[in-house]
């Protein structure tokens, strides 16, 4: 009995190893940082089309001057924002690579 615990730990322990040392948490964050960057970009294409559909509403009569003017203002700094935001992230994204490839560079093979 004391054996199968002791062999279940050493598995366990193998296992989760690993996921604690400083290059598994590089990767990880990495990964963050490329879901953070497709939210982004996801986000800014939404509100292109926002802002297209409000040209297309005010083109047609739908809003009036003021509101059109108003809810694009909005949507425009909104806009600028995530372009913003992107920017910063792209920054981000490049200096953890050459973190790593440094890490690797250095790494003894």
């Amino acid at each position: 009995m004391i054996v199968l615990i002791i062999l279940i730990f050493s598995i366990m322990t193998l296992l989760v190893y690993p996921l604690f040392q400083k290059e598994a948490l590089d990767l990880i964050y990495l990964d963050y940082v490329v879901d953070e960057r497709k939210q982004l970009k996801q986000k800014k294409a939404n509100i292109i089309m926002i802002i297209k559909e409000l040209d297309f509403d005010y083109e047609t009569g739908k809003l009036s001057k003021e509101d059109y003017k108003n809810l694009r203002d909005k949507y425009e700094a909104q806009a600028v924002n995530a372009m913003k935001a992107l920017e910063l992230e792209e920054q981000n994204r490049e200096r953890y690579l050459k973190k790593i490839e440094e890490k690797l560079s250095n790494a003894k093979i």
